[in-house]
């Protein structure tokens, strides 16, 4: 019997990627350096090899520009790419730049 194209399995859209993203919900700890250094609980929304998307449950100081974020028993090193509301973007330094030799 021959299928039409409304009876085929249509590929995954880019609102289903998101909607599948989205969803993610992965409790974790987000640890900022600075002046006042601590630790504040985060939902990581959104992961990928190069970085994440956040959201924290307590305001972040708009000065700290570099974070470690915990989950799964895992550290990552990153940085700030944007800041909206209690939504944060982070981006992950690549392995050899994890750390730093002190001088």
């Amino acid at each position: 019997m021959r299928q039409t194209m409304t009876q085929r399995a249509r590929p995954p859209s880019r609102e289903d990627y998101f909607i599948r993203q989205s969803s993610l919900n992965l409790p974790g700890r987000l640890g900022m350096s600075g002046p006042r250094p601590r630790l504040v609980g985060c939902t990581i929304l959104e992961f990928s090899e190069s970085g994440a998307l956040v959201e924290v449950f307590a305001p972040v100081d708009e000065a700290v520009k570099y974070f470690t974020l915990e989950f799964n028993g895992h550290y990552q090193r990153a940085r700030l790419v944007r800041a909206e509301e209690r939504k944060l973007l982070l981006a992950f330094f690549p392995e050899e730049l994890a750390y730093i030799e002190p001088a």
